[in-house]
């Protein structure tokens, strides 16, 4: 809670928005409702000033996760994508699906296996005739190579355990 209570941009950040470093020396943020547009973008927050001087990391993203060894940063924008703590190496490792006439497609919630080699990710279809939206898991490479459903329309957000 000290972050959000000290949130340095001064906006309320959502609990499922933002991560903390694994050793705990960090969170990452979107901050997204700033009034200030120079405050709109991901940020970085760290313990050892007590999360006072934010900072900035890109322009945008959400649903954030660090790698188990704090070196880069997954998220979800237009895709899911990754980015090196420093805000180094953007990369995009999946695409959002092409939409169709009769659906719309985006993949979200990212999220990393415990040793980093593999991602798992929600993938998202609203079938537009049909009123109907489905909820898949699947699991890809760090690099988001062999994409394999793990998952049909659970509705869940993916979790590794």
């Amino acid at each position: 809670l000290l972050p959000l209570q000290r949130n340095p941009t001064g906006v309320r950040v959502l609990a499922q928005s933002y991560d903390w470093k694994p050793v705990g020396t960090a969170i990452v943020y979107p901050n997204a409702h700033a009034s200030n547009p120079q405050d709109v973008g991901v940020w970085i927050a760290w313990a050892s000033d007590g999360f006072t001087t934010p900072t900035y990391l890109m322009a945008n993203g959400a649903q954030l996760r660090w790698s188990a060894d704090g070196g880069r940063i997954l998220y979800a924008y237009d895709g899911i994508r990754s980015i090196g703590a420093d805000g180094s190496n953007p990369t995009l490792l999946i695409a959002d699906p092409a939409d169709t006439s009769r659906e719309t497609r985006s993949v979200n919630w990212p999220t990393w296996a415990p040793d980093g080699t593999h991602v798992a990710y929600r993938y998202k279809t609203i079938n537009v005739r049909k009123s109907k939206i489905t909820y898949d898991v699947f699991r890809a490479t760090d690099t988001g190579a062999d994409a394999t459903e793990i998952s049909s329309d659970s509705g869940t957000l993916p979790r590794w355990r």
